[in-house]
């Protein structure tokens, strides 16, 4: 018998983000569709597929918005650990090979693949029949694919259409200003066709460095690969996974991880002569190293991926580690 699909409740906390930002608190839909928000805490926590289905039946109901999905997923900042695999490489088409490696981390049934035509190439999100029973949810993902290559990636110039499997919208036009592009509806698959020469960007300040660091940072994420066999490399595992939901870990949150006590983890470090505020940072920074190289992300948006409150707490930390202020380190990457 199949299990029943999941998805990352990392990401249905994403998409709860985003309709806030269209004036609707969170805590209503909570309340209406029975989902505990601690649920969406552990950053290793799976729920049912038909969790954002449902969460995206009430921010309707709420709005009277019939293109919620869209409006959502054109209002989500990306981010996480197949963002970072894009932005970290330097070309896209090796990136955007690596998110298909890694899509389990989203969803269980998720499929992200690049297809190739003789003057375009197509990027298409495929996310399983258990979400094909709404429109929301495929058009919150591809909405958020075509924002993270406009605003984050930079290359949304080269988008040409945006094709969906269900009926047409309500207002075509919309959703045609939302994706920037022609919209299909009806279409065997869901793809945004880009021009051919996607495959050759540069993706902004990628790094081969970093791109090797972010590749394990995303598989750390994956559910059934075994901690390293050091205390190091175990500090580093969980800390990515905590990352991966924006929040910084601490010594006693891994150590429970961990099934150690607090002075057990001290002193295995110590044993190997490490840290954990030294293992810690150096996961911390290398993320906002690859993030920093974008110049479409700001400041703030990077503070609050890696799990600082605000500005001004990261940009001490941050000179305290590099010596100099975000702003600063940013200027003095080379220009591409």
């Amino acid at each position: 018998m199949t299990s029943p699909a999941t998805i990352a409740a990392l990401q249905v906390d994403y998409m709860l983000t985003a309709i806030e930002a269209r004036g609707i608190r969170r805590s209503l839909i909570h309340r209406a569709i029975g989902l505990a928000p601690a649920a969406l805490r552990d950053p290793d926590a799976r729920v049912a597929a038909s969790v954002p289905v449902a969460l995206f039946a009430e921010a309707e109901r709420l709005t009277g918005d019939r293109l919620i999905g869209l409006h959502a997923g054109e209002l989500a900042m990306p981010r996480g650990p197949l963002l970072y695999l894009v932005l970290s490489h330097p070309r896209l088409e090796v990136g955007l090979q690596q998110v298909e490696r890694f899509t389990s981390l989203v969803s269980d049934t998720m499929r992200i693949a690049l297809t190739r035509q003789s003057r375009t190439v197509s990027v298409v999100v495929d996310l399983g029949d258990e979400f094909a029973v709404t429109r929301h949810v495929p058009d919150y993902a591809l909405s958020v694919v075509a924002n993270l290559f406009r605003r984050v990636v930079g290359v949304g110039d080269l988008l040409q259409e945006a094709h969906v499997r269900h009926g047409p919208w309500d207002n075509p036009a919309e959703a045609q200003r939302v994706f920037g592009c022609t919209v299909r509806c009806g279409q065997p698959e869901n793809r945004l066709v880009f021009a051919r020469r996607l495959l050759e960007t540069a993706s902004h300040f990628g790094s081969q460095p970093i791109a090797n660091a972010m590749v394990k940072f995303a598989e750390s994420l994956r559910r059934q690969a075994p901690l390293p066999p050091t205390f190091r490399g175990r500090v580093q595992v969980i800390a990515r996974r905590m990352l991966a939901r924006g929040v910084r870990a601490d010594r006693a949150t891994v150590a429970r991880e961990l099934h150690v006590s607090d002075r057990t983890l001290r002193a295995r470090l110590q044993d190997e002569g490490t840290t954990f505020r030294s293992v810690r940072d150096e996961v911390v920074w290398e993320v906002v190293t690859a993030l920093l190289a974008n110049p479409n992300l700001t400041v703030e948006a990077v503070a609050l991926s890696v799990g600082f409150g605000d500005v001004a707490a990261f940009s001490n930390a941050f000179k305290r580690w590099a010596g100099c202020a975000p702003t600063t380190y940013r200027e003095r990457l080379p220009a591409r």
